[in-house]
């Protein structure tokens, strides 16, 4: 999950170009179809999807988050050191 994070993030900065991006997008792809079989430690199923997949491993509700907790998390996504680098 973390380097597809740093793939999403590589791909929406500002800094990004054509070559980051062709690269970023790459990445991500490579990284939704191995992840369902990694994350769960089983073979991707054929015909399966990231989301399907990884929806067996929880909700955002299971670990503790809720709609109520959105504008505390951006502010703090905003405040972060490197957020200048985030889109608008």
């Amino acid at each position: 999950m973390d380097a597809l994070t740093h793939a999403i993030e590589g791909y929406t900065t500002l800094g990004a170009w054509e070559l980051t991006d062709a690269l970023h997008l790459k990445a991500i792809k490579i990284i939704a179809t191995s992840l369902p079989g990694s994350a769960r430690g089983e073979a991707i199923r054929a015909g399966g999807t990231l989301a399907a997949d990884l929806g067996a491993l929880g909700s955002r509700r299971e670990i503790g988050a809720s709609e109520d907790d959105i504008p505390t998390l951006a502010a703090a996504a905003m405040s972060d050191v490197y957020a200048g680098g985030n889109p608008p």
